[in-house]
């Protein structure tokens, strides 16, 4: 090993790897273990960066992690942490309790979307996730790769109990899918309605999130799809303003004046996820840092004009949510005090 000072990103990557071993029954095998990695974050394990000469060298030196031969004979990584794999086995046994759902929380607002939430779920609050079965889709509370609006309806038409304060970002996957722009606002209203008639919600209790930038469309060979992506988001933003919700505008504050793509909030290239057939381009790490920022600020004002909305100067600046001063730091994130246990890392 070499000596490095890349202690956080570390820590990091061997918090990744561990979830990604207890996420799969039976663990994984060796010569698997980084196209899982890769195929689950969009990078591969950066070993060298971290001062290992091998995989081997790197895992040899992790606590908690161990080689061993499964039922069919193939060798695999085990975590074998007993106090921290019972913490986790109790977490992600009450996820699958679906009945009641109250996890992924940030600020004591309960994340509910596809694989932009599942990505903070995993990287930034570092929350524990699990599938039904191997090679289906990764699941983090109400956090589901693949997600549809209308399939989180269902879902939720059959859980008793969720936080009293719930932020909604779905719809990426309907796009992907080429659901139409009326398709997806009737799932939608309908999954609002079932939220306030079965669970009460008050509208101050719901915050909604615009769709962020799908960056692998492109405008020739998916018009109708950027289309549907368009029209949605400006009616989540009517919506909104209409009804006094709570809005959190990632497509704004992820596009520029002319609406284009900021490219430095996106990884590099399109890469497939876990319950979806198409590869989606999620955030960077400057990315994720905006979205918790933008999560954390009290609700947007929302203007009636849709046509207007994309000029307002107040989100003309990606760069101006850096100067926040109590979310500056992405990587602080982790040490407010609703984050700071240890427990909540695997």
């Amino acid at each position: 090993m070499i000596p490095t000072n890349n202690n956080s990103e570390l820590e990091e990557v061997k918090s990744l790897i561990k979830a990604l071993i207890i996420s799969n029954k039976g663990g994984v095998p060796i010569n698997k273990i980084d196209d899982e990695y890769h195929y689950q974050t969009g990078d591969f394990i950066p070993y060298l960066r971290l001062g290992y000469y091998s995989l081997h060298d790197m895992f040899r030196n992790f606590d908690g992690i161990r080689t061993e031969r499964n039922e069919v004979g193939d060798v695999v990584y085990r975590v074998v942490d007993l106090g921290r794999m019972a913490h986790i086995d109790d977490l992600v046994r009450k996820q699958k309790d679906s009945l009641h759902v109250h996890e992924p929380l940030m600020n004591g607002q309960q994340l509910i979307g596809d694989d932009f939430f599942l990505q903070l779920a995993i990287r930034n609050l570092r929350r524990p996730i699990w599938r039904k079965a191997p090679c289906t889709a990764l699941h983090c509370g109400l956090c589901i790769s693949g997600l549809t609006i209308r399939a989180l309806t269902k879902k939720i038409r059959h859980i008793k109990s969720m936080s009293n304060k719930i932020i909604i970002l779905i719809g990426a996957e309907d796009v992907y899918r080429g659901h139409s722009f009326d398709e997806m606002k009737w799932d939608f209203d309908d999954l609002i309605n079932l939220l306030h008639s079965r669970y009460a919600f008050s509208r101050d209790a719901i915050k909604l999130c615009t769709i962020p930038p799908l960056a692998n469309l492109g405008v020739y060979s998916n018009g109708n799809k950027l289309e549907a992506l368009r029209c949605f988001n400006n009616y989540l933003r009517y919506f909104a303003s209409s009804n006094n919700y709570g809005l959190v505008d990632f497509s704004t504050h992820m596009t520029n004046p002319n609406l284009d793509t900021e490219w430095d909030l996106f990884q590099l290239d399109a890469r497939m996820v876990s319950g979806s057939n198409h590869p989606y381009v999620l955030w960077n790490k400057r990315g994720r840092c905006l979205a918790v920022n933008l999560l954390a600020r009290p609700a947007e004002p929302s203007s009636n004009d849709n046509d207007n909305y994309n000029n307002c100067d107040e989100y003309n600046d990606c760069d101006n949510y850096n100067n926040w001063n109590n979310f500056n730091n992405c990587d602080n994130y982790n040490n407010y005090d609703n984050y700071n246990n240890s427990n909540y890392c695997y």
